[in-house]
């Protein structure tokens, strides 16, 4: 990622200062994050996409074009994100507590975020974003495609098979395979 803050500088024409002065951090931290000597927080990623048309999807994984177009620009849409963490449980055809098993917290907390109880936290959606595959453009921001381009129905039929064991044991046996 270090590599894209210093693409994102180069773009506008920025040193570190002028660049750190944006996103509201140290000229020192820019230049450990470039260097590598630094970790990019979430706070951060969020300072960027809010100074810059920046794509999230691009700046965290590389994924996709850098710019997103002015007038699309909305780094974190907060009314709709918790109907789009249902729409991604839905899509993958799990109940609230399968969904919080696969990421990584309890039902109650994906059931708090899909009623607008709580709002997420930007590592719960991360962890949506890197277990389903789902763009974090489309899921932070509720524009674009919720799928990523590289993640079609083979890897969700994979991922499938590899949480359900007893299904391949029973595909082997009724092919012979065993």
């Amino acid at each position: 990622m270090q590599g894209r803050f210093k693409q994102i500088r180069d773009f506008y024409g920025l040193s570190q200062a002028q660049f750190a002065q944006r996103i509201h951090m140290s000229p020192g931290f820019i230049s450990n994050v470039e260097t590598g000597r630094s970790n990019i927080s979430e706070r951060t990623i969020d300072s960027v996409c809010e100074a810059f048309p920046i794509s999230r999807d691009w700046l965290t994984r590389g994924k996709g074009e850098m710019l997103v177009e002015v007038g699309e620009h909305n780094p974190v849409d907060k009314e709709g994100i918790n109907s789009r963490v249902k729409e991604v449980r839905k899509w993958a055809g799990m109940t609230q507590e399968e969904f919080a098993g696969r990421i990584g917290y309890s039902k109650i907390q994906v059931h708090s975020v899909e009623k607008g109880k709580v709002a997420p936290s930007n590592q719960f959606l991360e962890k949506i974003v890197a277990e389903f595959r789902v763009s974090s453009d489309w899921l932070f921001t509720g524009m674009g495609s919720m799928e990523t381009m590289e993640y079609g129905v083979d890897d969700q039929l994979i991922n499938w098979l590899n949480d359900h064991p007893e299904v391949v044991r029973e595909l082997r046996q009724r092919g012979g395979l065993d």
